[in-house]
């Protein structure tokens, strides 16, 4: 389903009452037709779309001198959505506070994760507020997002296997999301579930050193060097995930998910297709000389999906030699902006 927001809700009728004090807790009153709750979690947007009324969804009890924050909560192991509540004010940004107070929320705007201050450590959970209560006073937080993201972005709500098991893809730096159902299946918009979710390795052995995050193709010797848009006789096997020395080995992505904060920063939107440069760097423009070969999409601000496609000739395209390419290139080479 396309959204124009991301962690925060979707009302049908700009500020209508949700949120209701009934004797110690406080109801989920949806007397229209929906309220739609979006949570970020990284790449991925989900969705809960509640239909009908809750009574007393935060039980309570809420003193009339304390200070409350009403959040819905999906959890990260079951993917089961649930009501909760923390006494600290929420916040977001960019930079982590230094010196956070336990149950601490913050939605962290460089990686798109909502993390909570455990006492020692930042724990990530998927969680958007619903009001609060400060002083007896209680407050809707309304429609909107609640960490200013707008902008075009699919959701859906989380897929569950027959068992009840939510299916997990699993990122790198121990980062995961839930694969998500579109919640319109009359658009043909595209999402993170539409990908084939299988990670496909092999391994493979530099003629040269290589860089991370770059296309290669096997040269005569049977071994990988970086591919270039010029080169019309060798098709693009995979990605690499890490920097490769000359005669190392090392797995390569050839289908699935990477993820590197470091280098990664996109801006365009989830979906578009990555091409790449004549020096096999991941890029967005498509080549206009030699030949087209797509190597997958942008599944977030920091993640690409790998799902390389067949090679397409462009018209008077002449062969370039890829045999003979050497690469001077240190074992941490400094990162390029893509």
């Amino acid at each position: 389903m396309n959204i124009n927001l991301r962690q925060g809700l979707i009302i049908p009728r700009s500020g209508n009452e949700y949120l209701r004090r009934v004797g110690t807790g406080v109801e989920l009153i949806v007397d229209i037709s929906f309220l739609r709750v979006v949570l970020a979690h990284g790449p991925a947007n989900y969705l809960i779309d509640e239909t009908s009324t809750m009574a007393a969804a935060w039980g309570g009890p809420f003193t009339a001198s304390g200070s409350y924050w009403l959040y819905w909560d999906i959890d990260t192991l079951t993917a089961l959505p649930s009501y909760g509540v923390t006494q600290v004010e929420p916040e977001f940004g960019p930079t982590l506070p230094l010196t956070p107070n336990v149950d601490q929320h913050f939605f962290d705007t460089t990686d798109n994760y909502m993390k909570v201050w455990d006492g020692y450590n930042w724990i990530q959970r998927i969680r958007v507020f619903a009001g609060s209560i400060i002083e007896g006073i209680l407050r809707q937080f309304g429609n909107g997002s609640q960490v200013d993201i707008y902008g075009d972005f699919v959701a859906g709500p989380i897929r569950f296997t027959p068992v009840e098991a939510p299916v997990i893809v699993e990122l790198d730096d121990r980062n995961f999301f839930f694969v998500t159902e579109r919640g319109d299946p009359s658009q043909d918009v595209g999402g993170l579930d539409n990908f084939r979710m299988g990670r496909l390795d092999i391994s493979v052995v530099a003629a040269v050193d290589i860089g991370k995050n770059i296309a290669v193709v096997y040269n005569d010797d049977g071994k990988v060097i970086p591919a270039s848009y010029t080169f019309i006789d060798r098709e693009i096997v995979g990605i690499t995930e890490d920097v490769m020395l000359a005669g190392e080995r090392k797995n390569i992505v050839t289908k699935g998910f990477i993820e590197d904060k470091l280098n990664f920063s996109f801006t365009s939107p989830q979906i578009t297709k990555l091409y790449i440069d004549g020096e096999g760097r991941l890029t967005i423009d498509v080549p206009q000389t030699s030949s087209i070969q797509a190597v997958g999409h942008i599944a977030g601000v920091h993640t690409v999906y790998i799902h390389i496609q067949t090679q397409i000739l462009l018209l008077g395209a002449t062969p370039t030699p890829t045999t003979s390419i050497a690469m001077s290139m240190s074992p941490t080479p400094t990162p390029t902006p893509i």
